[in-house]
């Protein structure tokens, strides 16, 4: 009898909350192309396209000049694009737009196909919990999600036939970032690929050829300097001056948190190479942001499973990174990363 009073009462609270609660199913925003943008499979490829925009919130029509994006992921039969806002055919006048995200009015965009995400988000939900982790701590506050990249569904169509669906990003750049290019001391690092340089094991004379490349600013004679200064840090100091100085390098909680997220989203494709850093005052102290987090929670970068669930993330971590500033922070700051 007290089995079926309850079962009546939950059956009953249950229709009430459901008649109570309005949910609106919204509408996926789509893009329309009108133009040729087959064959593209190298990043020096342009294309002049028109562009339609339809949400429920938001109409618009303009031209763009159009590339395919990525490294690794140009290889793919669908392609990542970035897209840059015009005026008019003649492409003289840059058109910008608020797409209602809080980004402000920007030209350039991203168009990322997460190819080898079924889920469709991994690259921005984990980009957002991070920007969540950001926000407790007051990293970054003035940067859109805090540093890392932002994101929404959309459906993409070319001459009306239906491209897949994709999201519409934020796009690497000074607005992401807040830089100002004609400030020498404001400057992004991104590591491209794999090396002694991007492990923070070995100084360096420039950033050409070493991993590193400047995505937004130009480094210069002190940013060299101060980069080998972190370097020389990271590899001479002893455990108590590691502990004791960080701060002078680097952004500890940003770094912290950077660590973290690798821990949570198993960002094994993030120990150097995909690793942004940022600075405001000529590399005497860097900001680690994450950038390119597709393969992640478990996903090769052919979208297969690359683990096994048996292994904890951070052993995980642990095991796959070769970079000098991780096994630091793994051996000097436990009870800060426990914390």
């Amino acid at each position: 009898m007290k089995k079926k009073l309850f079962l009546i009462v939950f059956f009953a609270f249950f229709i009430i909350f459901l008649n109570s609660t309005k949910v609106k199913a919204v509408e996926i925003p789509k893009v329309y192309f009108e133009g040729d943008i087959s064959n593209m499979n190298d990043k020096k490829d342009e294309r002049q396209i028109k562009l339609k925009f339809e949400s429920e919130d938001l109409n618009f029509e303009k031209y763009a000049k159009i590339k395919i994006q990525g490294s690794s992921s140009i290889v793919y039969p669908k392609k990542n694009y970035t897209i840059n806002l015009y005026e008019d055919e003649t492409f003289e006048t840059k058109a910008k737009i608020d797409v209602g995200q809080g980004w402000g009015e920007q030209s350039k965009y991203n168009l990322k196909a997460n190819w080898i995400d079924k889920t469709q988000a991994r690259n921005i939900v984990s980009a957002r919990i991070a920007g969540k982790l950001q926000e407790k701590y007051n990293v970054l506050g003035e940067l859109p999600n805090h540093g890392s990249i932002d994101g929404f569904p959309i459906e993409v169509y070319i001459n009306n036939e239906f491209l897949g669906l994709y999201t519409w990003n934020i796009p690497k750049g000074a607005w992401m970032w807040n830089i100002d290019e004609d400030k020498p001391e404001h400057i992004v690092l991104e590591g491209k690929w794999y090396t002694e340089y991007t492990n923070f094991k070995k100084q360096l004379d420039g950033f050409d050829g070493t991993g590193w490349e400047e995505e937004v600013g130009t480094a210069n004679k002190e940013t060299v300097a101060n980069f080998n200064r972190l370097v020389s840090f990271i590899n001479e100091s002893s455990d108590e001056e590691f502990i004791r100085d960080f701060d002078q390098y680097l952004d500890r909680n940003a770094t912290i948190n950077y660590l973290l997220m690798l821990y949570l989203i198993e960002g094994i494709d993030n120990t150097g190479k995909n690793m942004m850093l940022l600075s405001y005052n000529n590399g005497k102290t860097w900001y680690p942001c994450l950038y390119d987090l597709d393969s992640t929670w478990g996903t090769w970068t052919d979208g297969t499973l690359n683990k096994s669930y048996e292994i904890l993330p951070e052993q995980e971590i642990s095991d796959h990174s070769d970079n000098n500033l991780i096994k630091r922070m793994i051996k000097c700051m436990p009870d800060e990363i426990s914390n």
